[in-house]
Order: C-alpha cells, then sequence, then structure tokens
C-alpha cells in the first residue's frame, strides 16, 4: 500500500505500507495483523502550496498554485514529465491507466476540464461547462464515464466516447469533492455540512453534519 500526501510548500512525499498477517489460533482462523512502515519518495513537486494529488496504475501526477502537473513514475521512482500550464491554478486532478496508456485529467479555477496523453503529455481534449473552480473528479471504473464537480454548485457526468457532458444538475451547496464507489454503482459528494451518496438509479441518501469551526472531513473511498 502506497500513501502520498502534499504540503503547503510544494513538498509530495511518499510511505510504503506493509501489512504483516500471522496466525494465532488455527482452529478458528485469527490472525494478529501488524505494520511496518517505510519511505518510498520525497520530492518537491511545486513551486507554491500541493493542492491535489490523483494516481493511476504506476503513476502519480500533483497540481497547485504555481500552475503546473507534475507526473511521476511509481515504479521507477522518478519524474517522468511535467505539465506547464497557463489557465490559473490546478484544482481538481484524475488520472486513469498506466503511463503507457492511459489519460490525465485536469481541472483548473476557471471550470475547465483538460484531457492529456500519459506517455507524451500532449493535449487530447478540453471540456468545457462548469462556471467557476472545479472541485473533484473521478472516473468509473469501466472508464467509459467520468464525474465532476464545481465551485458553481453543479456536478456534471461526461461520456469519454463522444467527450459530451451527458447530465448535470444544481446541488444545494458547493461540493469539496466526488468519487465513485469502488462497485461503480454510486457516486459521493462531499460538502461542508453534508455527503450525497447517489447511486445511478438517481436514489439519493443523505447524511447531515455540522463540524467545528475549522475542521475539514476528507474521504478517500467507501
Amino acid at each position: 500500500m502506497l500513501i502520498s500526501a502534499g504540503g503547503y510548500e510544494g513538498g509530495l512525499v511518499g510511505l510504503e505500507i506493509e501489512i504483516h498477517t500471522t496466525n494465532v489460533n488455527s482452529s478458528n482462523g485469527k490472525q494478529n495483523v501488524s505494520y511496518s512502515i517505510h519511505p518510498a519518495f520525497r520530492f518537491l513537486c511545486s513551486q507554491g502550496s500541493i493542492k491535489c494529488i490523483a494516481t493511476g496504475e504506476d503513476f502519480l501526477i500533483c497540481g497547485g498554485t504555481d500552475e503546473t502537473v507534475q507526473v511521476y513514475n511509481l515504479k521507477k521512482r522518478r519524474k517522468h514529465g511535467e505539465l506547464m500550464l497557463s489557465q490559473g491554478s490546478i484544482t481538481a486532478l484524475g488520472a486513469i491507466g498506466n503511463l503507457k496508456n492511459g489519460t490525465i485529467f485536469v481541472g483548473n479555477e476557471l471550470g475547465d476540464i483538460s484531457l492529456y496523453d500519459a506517455i507524451d503529455l500532449s493535449l487530447l481534449r478540453t471540456l468545457k461547462g462548469h462556471k467557476k473552480a472545479v472541485s473533484g473528479i473521478s472516473i468509473h471504473k469501466d472508464k467509459h464515464v467520468f464525474v465532476s464537480t464545481a465551485q458553481d454548485r453543479t456536478i456534471r457526468l461526461w461520456d469519454l466516447r463522444s467527450y459530451l457532458c451527458i447530465f448535470y444538475t444544481k446541488l444545494n451547496h458547493a461540493p469539496i469533492d466526488v468519487i465513485w464507489s469502488l462497485n461503480g454503482k454510486d457516486y459521493l459528494i462531499l460538502s461542508e455540512t453534508e455527503l450525497l451518496r447517489c447511486s445511478t438509479n438517481e436514489e439519493v441518501d443523505i447524511v447531515t453534519f455540522s463540524p467545528a469551526p475549522g475542521d475539514k472531513c476528507w474521504f478517500q473511498c467507501i
């Protein structure tokens, strides 16, 4: 397991976590679980604050306030390349596939989402629709659609074969992030006061909460 984190000063660190299990009682299958943590990498990723990170199968990308996206090869533990952009701060990232056939998704503070080829970092397409900063990008496990949220309080579903927005709706609160569930049947939308669990058959479950001042809520997958 790899855990990566970015900081306000542009540093990017990775920790490799190994999980060890030992049988305690063979009759009931009870096991002891222990963990060992090892440094995996440490890079200076940005001249400004890192605002978002995403991973593909064998690469990691990070972006922030300096308008660049850094791409790292996780197998070789070294930099693969970078995207030098000029459309405002990078506010959301997504990635699918590997370095040979993958795609990088870059959302910025203007509401645009640009797609790049992972191997040569060439621009494939720019998708427009959001009116304010993109806050979240999540690609479905079948790689045919992805969902995005933005500070304009909208969520949009995009078809990756036609590059068209096939659904959008307005939300009550500005979303912080969005992610597909592991089974691909639901997606989760996080705001400062609620978590929406939306299914592809248009059912919605709402969990509301009242965070204390300064508290932040974060989720990766459910």
